[in-house]
């Protein structure tokens, strides 16, 4: 049996709620960081890159919202033909 405790494990116990925040807000700073990584191996690339339009956009979307994909609204646009 273990006497020590992780502080990982003691905030999980004591504050479950902002543990799950904390986690979060690492999850996005990873995710930000490596959109940023993909981003500047595109830039590096140019024309060689094997990244789509579209995939660079999701990046540089996620890159602008700070990695809470919650926050990028589904926005469908409508056109209407008279």
């Amino acid at each position: 049996m273990s006497f020590f405790v992780t502080l990982s494990e003691t905030v999980a116990y004591y504050y479950p709620k902002h543990y799950n925040i904390l986690r979060m807000q690492l999850i996005n700073t990873n995710r930000v960081k490596s959109a940023k990584f993909k981003l500047s191996q595109h830039r590096v690339q140019g024309e060689r890159s094997s990244l789509s339009i579209l995939q660079v956009a999701r990046l540089m979307d996620v890159v602008k919202n700070g990695g809470d994909m919650n926050q990028v609204p589904s926005q469908s646009v409508f056109f209407s033909w008279n």
